[in-house]
């Protein structure tokens, strides 16, 4: 029983060493093998890129803040009264 079982393990392996070798040729024959160093290379690059990215945006926004007005605020004294608000809107209420 023990050998059979075995047995099947191999044909098991056998048929998915058969379909990765497969992947494998297709992929070469595609072009999209690349070694580990390319690999890393390609992740290192566009690491970099990003990286780029989010600071020429941050610059950029804060650029924007440096050029528009300082906040200012205009404080008055409170007084007593009644409080009116117009509300002008159309569509139906909820």
């Amino acid at each position: 029983m023990r050998v059979a079982g075995n047995a099947r393990i191999g044909e098991t392996m056998n048929k998915n060493n058969k379909k990765s070798n497969e992947q494998q040729q297709i992929a070469e024959k595609l072009g999209l093998r690349r070694n580990p160093a390319q690999r890393r290379r390609r992740q290192l690059v566009i690491a970099i890129v990003v990286i780029l990215l989010v600071g020429v945006v941050a610059w950029k926004v804060q650029g924007q803040r440096a050029k528009g007005e300082a906040v200012h605020y205009e404080t008055v004294a409170v007084t007593r009264g009644d409080l009116v608000e117009t509300v002008n809107a159309t569509g139906t209420g909820k």
